[in-house]
């Protein structure tokens, strides 16, 4: 495109030349305009895609300098947010966010807590008149063999074949009583005996699972086992880990029955025994560990 200087005739008309270079310019400026319009509507439908592939090519200078700026930012910039329990001493997010963690967690703790104290009530209506006829007895030692037992004190008239307890379980028996102390076995000890049925905590509720009743046995290293159920009856029934296995035995006090003995830890075929389960049964606290016990009196 060619421009020449303006010129005008005598008579104040463009002439022939003049002329020619204006419509050219219109043409020019008609063709930019329709290019701007195409630009702006149609070009980005266009150039989209390679787009993201030309901004790839700046990645090494874009990431660096956005980690540079991210850190600046986190270095220098204030992290203080309003606080309206403390707005004199505004605080930072992270410390926020730490006690709400640190909240949280007392919650959670505080829930199990409340939902034991519920399970120690349960436990201690269950007893009933039985604490009437219970004499609580320090425990002065515990068994350093290979036998499970503790050594109450001495004084209490304490005889052999007493019943052993604590709000929390059955402890076991006197094995062994004397005006200096008595010996009470219990019921982790290998070979100690006590018939069981089971029973679930669940809506608010204890409920009975539907399974007939059955020996449990001390194993030692404070557990006992249930052995003498058919894994297909187990599995009928539904029993589970944490399902609490209860004092089922006549030959113990009445008011005791239905008493905690322990709390199942697991539940799997017995390898010497071929359809058979073998329920392993852990008792509600440490038994070796004791410092007081009730003694039943009498039945």
């Amino acid at each position: 495109m060619r421009f020449s200087a303006p010129y005008v005739t005598q008579n104040g008309n463009p002439d022939q030349q003049t002329r020619m270079s204006y419509l050219r310019f219109q043409h020019v400026f008609a063709f930019l305009m329709v290019l701007s319009l195409l630009c702006t509507f149609i070009a980005p439908k266009i150039h989209s895609r390679p787009q993201a592939n030309v901004q790839a090519i700046f990645a090494p200078v874009s990431v660096p300098a956005r980690r540079i700026a991210s850190w600046a930012h986190a270095r220098w910039a204030s992290s203080e947010v309003k606080d309206d329990a403390s707005p004199e001493h505004p605080r930072s997010l992270a410390e926020i966010e730490r006690e709400n963690l640190d909240l949280r967690v007392a919650l959670a703790n505080v829930t199990a807590q409340l939902q034991n104290l519920k399970e120690l009530n349960k436990d201690r209506s269950q007893l009933g008149s039985a604490r009437t006829l219970c004499t609580p007895v320090s425990v002065i030692a515990a068994d350093t063999g290979n036998r499970e037992s503790i050594m109450l004190q001495g004084g209490q008239n304490i005889r052999n074949g007493m019943e052993v307890l604590t709000t929390s379980g059955v402890v076991g028996r006197v094995d062994g009583g004397g005006l200096l102390g008595a010996r009470v076995r219990l019921i982790t000890d290998p070979g100690f005996a006590v018939v069981c049925s089971f029973n679930r905590y669940g809506n608010g509720k204890y409920e009975h699972v539907p399974l007939a009743a059955s020996t449990v046995v001390g194993i030692g290293n404070g557990m006992m086992a249930a052995r003498m159920m058919h894994m297909k009856d187990v599995s009928d029934a539904h029993l589970q880990e944490n399902d609490w296995v209860v004092l089922d035995d006549r030959e113990w006090s009445e008011v005791l029955q239905g008493w905690r003995v322990g709390r199942i830890t697991s539940i799997g075929p017995r390898r010497d025994a071929p359809g058979f389960a073998d329920i392993r049964i852990e008792p509600s606290s440490n038994l070796m560990q004791l410092h007081e016990v009730m003694v039943m009196n009498k039945k």
